[in-house]
């Protein structure tokens, strides 16, 4: 039903308003959602860490990986598979899209 997809995606935030390389996080229906922009490809993730409950917002972005700066534990944004040895459950991912200029973020 498409008024159901629809509703599914929130807007974030204008897509001028992410840099390149940025960690964002924004509230989304009660959610803590972190958006990252790398080059041309925007990904969206649960801001918590899985492992630990900090935001990941105030960690580092490791090439295509967010790593969280409580643990140092890297969690893949294509995916949120767990870089090197997996300590915890993998981080919750988030389909993208824009649309008129805003990025907009579907959640479940």
């Amino acid at each position: 039903m498409p008024g159901n997809e629809m509703s599914r995606y929130h807007p974030a935030l204008p897509l001028t308003e992410l840099d390149d390389g940025q960690l964002r996080e924004v509230a989304l229906a009660g959610r803590r959602v972190l958006l990252v922009r790398i080059g041309d490809r925007l990904h969206a993730a649960s801001n918590v860490c899985p492992h630990a409950g900090s935001p990941l917002s105030m960690g580092r972005l490791r090439g295509d990986a967010v790593q969280c700066s409580l643990h140092g534990i890297r969690f893949r944004l294509s995916d949120g598979a767990i870089v090197g040895r997996a300590l915890c459950d993998p981080l919750e991912i988030y389909a993208t899209r824009v649309r008129d200029g805003m990025i907009e973020v579907e959640l479940p």
